[in-house]
């Protein structure tokens, strides 16, 4: 498997063209010492179309002073460098629970790879001090597991309730 422990900041470097976007995500240390998942990402490369998107999801597990908790999704279109950010109330528990149950950390790191033409998809998820990434060539010939996870990331995002840009 493929582990990585992290500091307490992760930064991630997006780059497009000659141009880069750093984007800093602070993992919650309650989080970290409780084993939790605090960071799921989900980033989509339609490889054989250069004008179609490529967009990067990060959902990350917010709790404010007071207590209160949401989820933080920030949006990247890798190919314009565009970044959008919302918020939507709970969901991030059950989807935690599912990529627990369907053993998401035990999975291969890689499934149907190699197709040129096709949609390249990489599941990132951070649990505690480890980061697991699972990668795809073909959505159609993954297993029943991980399809699950990707559309449960898929239907939490949309329902993100987006900021208006300022």
């Amino acid at each position: 498997m493929n582990r990585v422990l992290l500091p307490a900041f992760v930064i991630f470097s997006i780059a497009c063209g000659t141009s880069a976007l750093n984007v800093r995500h602070e993992i919650n240390p309650e989080w970290r010492k409780q084993n939790q998942i605090g960071e799921i990402s989900l980033e989509r490369n339609y490889s054989g179309c250069a004008t179609c998107p490529k967009i990067k999801l990060i959902l990350r597990r917010i709790r404010t002073d007071s207590g209160y908790e949401y989820t933080k999704v920030t949006e990247i279109n890798r190919r314009t460098n565009e970044e959008r950010e919302g918020k939507i109330d709970g969901y991030f528990d059950n989807l935690s629970r599912l990529i627990e149950a369907r053993r998401f950390f035990e999975m291969k790191d890689g499934y149907a790879l190699g197709r040129e033409d096709a949609v390249q998809v990489e599941l990132s998820v951070v649990r505690g001090n480890e980061r697991k990434a699972v990668r795809t060539s073909n959505e159609e010939e993954i297993p029943l597991e991980l399809w699950a996870i990707l559309q449960a990331v898929d239907g939490v995002a949309a329902k993100t309730i987006w900021e208006s840009k300022k």
